[in-house]
């Protein structure tokens, strides 16, 4: 139609990936579902995961580049080889000893017999432990959009269950309407093919059919009471509060 949808009645042949095709009509012999109410694909997944890809290349980048491996740069081949050579025998646990006759001529010119680069540095170190913290922080996002609230923070003073609870009820909107869309195709070829069906959550997303219980209690500092009061309050007052 005039948005790019399917027309019920219209004639439209089905193509699988594995190239099958089944020309039929829709709502007669071809049933289409879809897999939420926007009728898209599933992008979140696919923008996700380029998250994860990239920041694992950032986490081996930062990993190689924090070795200790300084480069040394010379201008003669013969000590370039006997530099190689050593390096070998470095691996290995050897003591090495170089003979470079001009190196006495260098030290006297205020120069270095040997320079090195360093194109690598330990203190990249630094950056691997933010990297690991923003790939689990990714990963709690997209869990939580599809239904398993995790949650990495702890606690902290004056902060009630219900603030931490309501990721639990955020994670429920994803699920709860590409269930609802498939319930929906079921029940269309269920009314036009009529072979009953009908889909549920697996037992991965099964605890979302519990209820949840959203609770005031609120967490606070050691010392403090539930009102953010010293602990050596009398007990009418703690009375008074529960109340």
């Amino acid at each position: 139609d005039a948005y790019g949808l399917p027309k019920p009645g219209a004639k439209a042949t089905l193509v699988t990936r594995g190239g099958h095709e089944f020309t039929g009509i829709i709502d007669e012999s071809i049933v289409l579902g879809y897999n939420n109410k926007a009728r898209l694909p599933e992008l979140l997944a696919f923008q996700y995961a380029d998250f994860f890809t990239e920041i694992d290349k950032s986490l081996k980048t930062a990993l190689m580049k924090s070795r200790v491996l300084p480069i040394p740069v010379t201008s003669d081949s013969k000590i370039k080889t006997a530099f190689e050579s050593i390096m070998d025998r470095i691996n290995e646990g050897e003591l090495n000893i170089i003979a470079y006759d001009g190196v006495i001529e260098e030290l006297m010119e205020g120069r270095d017999p040997i320079t090195m680069i360093e194109l690598t540095d330990p203190k990249y170190t630094e950056r691997i432990q933010y990297l690991s913290k923003f790939y689990d922080d990714m990963l709690r996002r997209f869990w939580t959009i599809y239904g398993h609230s995790l949650s990495s923070g702890s606690k902290m003073a004056q902060v009630s269950t219900m603030e931490l609870e309501g990721y639990q009820t955020y994670s429920r909107i994803m699920p709860t309407e590409m269930l609802q869309t498939r319930k929906d195709w079921c029940k269309k070829i269920t009314d036009i093919l009529g072979f009953e069906c009908d889909v549920e959550y697996n037992d991965a997303w099964e605890h979302l059919n519990n209820p949840i219980e959203l609770t005031e209690e609120v967490t606070t500092d050691e010392g403090q009471g539930a009102m953010g009061g010293d602990e050596g309050d009398n007990a009418d007052n703690k009375a008074d509060r529960s109340e």
